[in-house]
Parts: structure tokens; C-alpha cells; sequence
């Protein structure tokens, strides 16, 4: 098995179709929904506002000293607070911003996930499922026949259910997309299934996925979906090796990952500097991980990425999607 490198070339800007595990993938650049004008000129006043302070606090020192006292502030208190309120506060505060997170990178990203997951099928573990952004692809696959939706974040299970239910009614389908994703047959889905018993089974599981491997044994998935996962949890090799083990052989993997960028540039200090009191805010979200580096080097699986340098925020400016597959 021979992993691929974890930050490829980008993909082209016009859809070429990529060869792997015995399927073609249209990719490109062109597949990507562009946010608004406006949003983008507000990225980069923040970035260009970022640079501008990191320079003025190097040469004046006077402002270093108030800067400081902020950073300090930022970087210490904050978290500190957060501490003291308890880890309840941030993960009711995660239930309520991550199903809205994903549902945005799924408006971006819609197009080119709908191409990657158009053979889902069998038995789908979706791996810190949160709002249930990934529910409308598995649901539109007639070859899927169950999915355990695995989110240890009961915070995050009222939109989940309300994801499921909106999906056996027959709606939200085309949601975070202009269009029903070619392949899929969304469209489909949503008019010609039985609207009392619409789509694949759904269990919703408040557990890590080590311990659902305990419960549940090894062998047990055809698919597995890690959706903006490998940046929050404790350990991902742990992760990464009880996945390996709940999968069948020759089981398939998408993965779609934030992940840092090449070390020594600005935004690299930038992911490192920020990422403290980020992790607080965001429930455990980790802003410089080179997660797709860490899955190829400690998985026997053969892993495909394509490199994306669109994103929301300047400490999140790259995205990975792809597909890995176990060895038969």
C-alpha cells in the first residue's frame, strides 16, 4: 500500500478525472461554491488587519506592551474562564455552532463531496456526525442500508434528529448546494422512496469510537465518513486505529480535514498562535494539525487528498478532502 503525499498539488481549476481503487473522480477547482464578494473582502481585511499588527508590534515597543495585555488576555484569561464555567458551557456552545460550521463548509464543498461519496453503500459509521451535514448523501444512495451516526456530543443530537427526520420527509436534500449533486440521484431520493419508511435505518450513539469498538467488535462498516473530525479528538492515532479495525476489508474512507499549512510562513504562526485559546472556544478544535499527514503514516490504508486553499477563517485557510481505502 503506498500512501500519497498529505499536501498534493491542488487540484485543477477545470474537473479531471482521478483514477482510485478502481473508480474515476472528477475533481476540479471549478466544482467549489464561492462565497460572496463580500465575505471575501472581510477575510482579508482580517487577515491584511492581522499582518498589519504583527508588524507595527515588532518595531514600536510601546505598543507591544498594550498588545501584550490583550494577547495576554485573549490567550490566558479567556480560557481560563472558559475552565471555570466548565467544559458544559463550551459544548453547548459547540451544539449550537458546529451543525451551522458544517452546513457553510458543506455549501462550499457540496459538489465535490457528492462526487466522492457516490458509491456509498452497505453499512456507513459516520465518525462525529454533528449536525448531520454528511446524512443527505448516505440517504440518497438507495445501496446504503444503515448508518450509525457516532457523536459523543449530546449537545449536537436534537439537530441531528431533526436532520433525520427532515430527510425522511423528503426534504433538504439540495441544502448547502445549487444544485442536487449529479450521481447521487437527490432528486430521486426525495419523490420515489416510501415516505413512511424513507431511506436507511439511523442510530443515533453518544460514544468515542474506541469504546464502539468494544461494543460493536471489528468488521462491522463498508463506509466510514470523517467530516472535520481528526482536528478535535484527544488522540488520532487511537482514532485512526479503531477506525482501521471497525472497517471491513477493502472498506472505503472519506475524509474531509482542515489541516496547517507549511511551517515557517505567517499563517503557520499564526495556526500556532491562535490555536490555544481556539480549542477552548471551539470544543476541542485544533487549528494546526496536519491530520491527513498523520492517517497516511500511521494506517495501512492507500489514501487519495486533494488540497483545497479555500477557506472561512486565516487560521483555517486549508481544507483536504479525499478518499482512503483498507487493504482487501
Amino acid at each position: 500500500m503506498v500512501a500519497q503525499a498529505a499536501a498534493p498539488p491542488p487540484p485543477p481549476s477545470t474537473v479531471e478525472a482521478t483514477l482510485f481503487d478502481g473508480e474515476a473522480f472528477r475533481i476540479g477547482t471549478s466544482m467549489l461554491r464561492q462565497p460572496s464578494p463580500g465575505k471575501v473582502r472581510r477575510q482579508r481585511v482580517a487577515l491584511v488587519g492581522v499582518a498589519v499588527v504583527a508588524v507595527i508590534s515588532g518595531y514600536l515597543w510601546a505598543l507591544v506592551a498594550a498588545a501584550g495585555a490583550l494577547l495576554v488576555f485573549i490567550v490566558a484569561v479567556v480560557p481560563v474562564v472558559f475552565l471555570v464555567v466548565g467544559k458544559r458551557l463550551s459544548s453547548a456552545g459547540a451544539g449550537l455552532v458546529i451543525p451551522a460550521a458544517m452546513r457553510s463548509v458543506d455549501v462550499k464543498y457540496g459538489a465535490i463531496r457528492a462526487e466522492l461519496l457516490k458509491s456509498i453503500h452497505g453499512r456507513v459509521l459516520d465518525v462525529g456526525a454533528g449536525g448531520g451535514a454528511y446524512l443527505k448523501y448516505a440517504f440518497a444512495s438507495s445501496a446504503v442500508t444503515d448508518i450509525v451516526a457516532l457523536e459523543p456530543n449530546v449537545a449536537c443530537h436534537s439537530a441531528l434528529h431533526a436532520t433525520v427526520a427532515e430527510l425522511r420527509r423528503g426534504e433538504g436534500f439540495g441544502r448547502g448546494l445549487s444544485a442536487p449533486p449529479v450521481g447521487l440521484g437527490l432528486a430521486a431520493a426525495s419523490t420515489t422512496r416510501d415516505t413512511a419508511n424513507r431511506g436507511p435505518t439511523v442510530e443515533i450513539v453518544s460514544e468515542f469510537i474506541e469504546d464502539h469498538l468494544k461494543r460493536v467488535g471489528p468488521g462491522c462498516y463498508d463506509w466510514a465518513i470523517l467530516g472535520n473530525v481528526l482536528c478535535e479528538v484527544p488522540d488520532q492515532v487511537s482514532v485512526l486505529t479503531a477506525l482501521d479495525g471497525l472497517l471491513k476489508p477493502g472498506g472505503r474512507i472519506y475524509f474531509c480535514e482542515h489541516v496547517r499549512v507549511e511551517p515557517g510562513t505567517f499563517i503557520g504562526w499564526l495556526q500556532d498562535f491562535v490555536n490555544p485559546w481556539w480549542c477552548v472556544l471551539s470544543d476541542g478544535c485544533n487549528c494546526n494539525r496536519d491530520s491527513v499527514a498523520t492517517m497516511c503514516k500511521v494506517t495501512p490504508w492507500t489514501v487519495k487528498p486533494w488540497t483545497f486553499n479555500e477557506a472561512g477563517l486565516p487560521w483555517i485557510p486549508r481544507f483536504v478532502l479525499g478518499m482512503a481505502v483498507k487493504p482487501k
